[in-house]
């Protein structure tokens, strides 16, 4: 199970500790077969109420998000989500509090109302992409930076050859 979040697009997609926060960490998603329960964090008294928006067969749905613990000025909320399709669309909506009225989603936390394709996104089907792994595997002086050996692949692939016949 994976959640992406479209960040790369968006330089300034910055978490800070005094804003809302979810993302696909183990922290965050834990699944329990057929749903998974999904946590926000927020600071103390940001927020009053927090629902957790999904699309299921192409409907808006809500489910109400309950307090799950408080912890050294910060309130962590959790909301079950149901898994009825290989991947699930969500985003949270925070009420009340310092927030007023705010959309948390993979790009941050907004104070209007936000485009879908923004969403977090819960992938049922396990696993990811395994470019990363064989990236690492083979060379392991790049272990830490998967992309930069793609790049040299593809550059040393696109190289003008010479042969002589």
């Amino acid at each position: 199970m994976r959640v992406s979040r479209n960040c790369a697009a968006y330089p300034r997609c910055a978490v800070s500790l005094a804003q809302p926060h979810h993302d696909g960490s183990e922290l965050y998603v834990d699944r329990l077969g057929d749903s998974a329960e999904l946590r926000v964090r927020a600071p103390e008294g940001s927020v009053d109420a927090v629902l957790l928006r999904y699309v299921e067969d192409g409907e808006p749905r809500t489910v109400s998000a309950s307090v799950d613990a408080r912890t050294r000025g910060e309130v962590w909320w959790r909301a079950e989500l149901p898994l009825r399709h290989p991947v699930v669309s969500y985003r949270w909506l925070l009420t009340g509090g310092q927030a007023g009225y705010t959309w948390l989603n993979g790009t941050g936390v907004h104070p209007h109302e936000v485009f879908p394709f923004d969403d977090f996104t819960l992938s049922t089907e396990p696993g990811g992409p395994d470019w990363p792994t064989i990236a690492t595997t083979r060379h392991r002086s790049n272990a830490s930076i998967p992309y930069s050996v793609a790049r040299r692949r593809s550059s040393r692939s696109c190289a003008l050859r010479t042969t002589a016949d």
